[in-house]
């Protein structure tokens, strides 16, 4: 099943498995489910780092 995509105020266990992704990549998020300035902020680096438009929003692609 496809990922749904998740921005900046969403909350859940879908922003905790996000929030782990994104610290094995180097991130040093806390796992608290809400997706919040700091979250966008290591997506928007993960894109820019994969040369992708920085939207801060998680797609599918993480």
């Amino acid at each position: 099943m496809p990922k749904p995509n998740l921005k900046q105020g969403a909350k859940g266990a879908a922003v905790i498995e996000l929030q782990e992704r994104l610290n094995r990549t180097g991130a040093m998020l806390r796992y608290d489910g809400n997706f919040g300035i700091a979250t966008a902020a290591a997506i928007r680096a993960r894109q820019a780092d994969a040369g992708q438009g920085p939207t801060g929003i998680a797609d599918g692609a993480f």
